[in-house]
């Protein structure tokens, strides 16, 4: 789902309202496109794009905000925030599900196996969980995407510019530069598998981060080079988290487990989630050394000094 090519000399060039307008109305579509796939004929990714074309509205709106407060109003926050919610449980239990497919057959024995319980209860709390989408999905969605429509839509073609000159760029290079010292001093407080919050809000921070960035990443190679080790910092920090999340829900179903005497494949599934949540830290800290951070972070603020140079550039 990348950004429009068109939209990017809008979002840098053009006063910042009517950038992040048009950017956000993007967005918007995006979502109401992958949203009609969940509800008609959800592939495999519906729900995936879905979640990122309203984390990208999310992310433009709040990078935004001062500039389009006056337009967008709490309650269209407050809805967008609710819908980002009502995707999440469908998500996190497609990776229990999608992991357990993974494992394949664990040690036979007497009685129902871990494996066949944890996948039965996981299926169905699942299927409550869609179903609590598609009621989010329908009406009202179409509620809120009409009123953020009504909101955002520019006037004649140039929009109803509140009077603020500053162009995109600059405010995208701030942008960048608050997050960076964010995602810095969420990075340094991740010192083992114990620190599963700041591994989450370091993951966060980088997501962050990257959607700000990603509508310039042609601008220069610094840029482009920043977003794709953003994305792999997300990536690497998501299978840390998911693998956190699945020994989280293991522990909890452990009662039901020993309730249902399926106590078959309980030990080995547990080591399974555990050398996945080892394997995967192990991969983040190999990745993420002191210099390989310090390299981003250098790129990083080269980009940002290109970004907030280029209006200066035009007044010159």
């Amino acid at each position: 789902m990348d950004v429009h090519s068109d939209l990017i000399p809008s979002l840098l060039d053009s006063p910042v309202e009517q950038g992040a307008l048009r950017l956000a109305l993007s967005f918007l579509g995006c979502a109401a496109r992958a949203r009609k796939r969940v509800l008609t004929n959800p592939d495999r990714d519906a729900l995936h794009d879905l979640r990122v074309a309203l984390r990208r509205l999310r992310s433009t709106l709040r990078t935004y905000g001062p500039f389009l407060r006056k337009r967008v109003s709490k309650k269209s926050r407050r809805r967008l925030r609710r819908l980002m919610a009502a995707t999440g449980e469908s998500r996190d239990f497609e990776v229990v599900i999608a992991w357990l497919v993974q494992q394949g057959t664990v040690p036979e024995g007497d009685g129902q196996s871990a494996a066949e319980l944890w996948m039965r209860h996981f299926v169905g709390r699942k299927a409550q969980a869609d179903k609590d989408l598609h009621r989010a999905l329908a009406r009202p969605f179409r509620t809120f995407r009409q009123k953020l429509i009504n909101q955002l839509e520019l006037v004649d073609g140039t929009g109803d510019i509140q009077g603020n000159t500053t162009p995109g760029s600059v405010v995208l290079s701030r942008a960048a530069d608050e997050l960076a010292g964010e995602l810095r001093s969420r990075l340094a407080c991740i010192h083992g598998r114990a620190d599963v919050a700041e591994a989450h809000q370091a993951r966060i921070a980088a997501k962050r981060l990257r959607y700000v960035l990603e509508p310039a990443r042609e601008f220069t190679d610094d840029v482009s080079f920043v977003v794709d080790e953003l994305k792999r910092l997300q990536d690497l920090l998501g299978e840390v988290h998911d693998s956190q999340a699945l020994r989280a829900e293991l522990e909890q179903a452990r009662e039901l487990f020993e309730r249902e005497r399926a106590v078959v494949g309980l030990s080995e599934l547990v080591a399974r989630v555990e050398d996945r949540e080892t394997r995967a830290f192990t991969e983040f800290t190999q990745a993420w050394s002191s210099e390989s951070a310090e390299e981003l972070f250098v790129a990083l603020a080269s980009a940002t000094t290109a970004l907030s140079s280029l209006h200066h550039g035009r007044e010159s």
